[in-house]
């Protein structure tokens, strides 16, 4: 296997995120009071949810850009404001266990490493460079800047397309049968599932698909052995 084309958020990172306290937004408010904005919590948080929903639209694999709101809400602090939000809402953000050593492993082999991940990329980047990830990757693909999400096939044709990678070469890797499996399965490349939310036996073999290959552990360091 060639090409390696991996998830993020419970795959590579183990992150919790928390916006819906009301701790959050009194937070923000401060943040943005203390910049010459006279914000109260229920207010902001009903306009910052009121702004998302104009960003959406009925195709449901249609991903909008966080920072347009951000951009309404915060004006020239826009850029500052979105690592504040992404800061606060945060509980935690860490690699897994076996993450660097298996994305060293496979860039000392001379694979080609991917990532195509559903997330925002005012947060993601940061975080990525942040973790020590960013520089792994041959190329990144979050749904924001292309403004698709998985399991849209487009999402991941594009990435092959745009690197010329082949089908029987390349290989997906995510923790979401519903997306990461669906669009390799959708794309017709091999899909290997990575168990970090503890799915019992039963739960990972009544969602499998076919040519899903399942890491039952949850230890992305089984992923060295799988190909070989």
């Amino acid at each position: 296997m060639k090409n390696y084309i991996f998830d993020l958020y419970g795959t590579l990172i183990d992150i919790h995120t928390d916006e819906q306290s009301l701790s959050f937004w009194k937070k923000l408010c401060v943040y943005l009071n203390e910049r010459g904005y006279s914000y109260k919590e229920k207010e902001l948080k009903e306009l910052y949810l009121n702004l998302v929903h104009e960003e959406e639209n009925e195709d449901k694999f249609y991903e909008i850009e966080l920072m347009n709101v951000f951009k309404k809400i915060a004006g020239q602090y826009a850029d500052e404001f979105a690592l504040y939000f992404r800061k606060a809402s945060t509980d935690y953000i860490t690699c897994f266990k076996n993450t660097k050593k298996v994305l060293e492993y496979l860039k000392e082999e001379g694979k080609h490493v991917y990532l195509l991940s559903n997330a925002q990329a005012c947060f993601t980047l940061p975080e990525l460079k942040e973790l020590g990830l960013y520089d792994y990757f041959d190329d990144i693909f979050i749904s924001s800047s292309y403004h698709i999400k998985k399991p849209h096939p487009s999402f991941l044709e594009e990435l092959m397309d745009k690197h010329h990678l082949h089908k029987e070469e390349s290989v997906m890797i995510g923790n979401d049968f519903t997306t990461d499996m669906a669009i390799a399965k959708k794309v017709g490349i091999t899909g290997v599932f990575l168990n970090t939310d503890g799915y019992s036996k039963e739960d990972m073999h009544s969602h499998n698909l076919e040519g899903v290959h399942l890491i039952e552990s949850g230890d992305l360091i089984e992923l060295v052995s799988m190909f070989k």
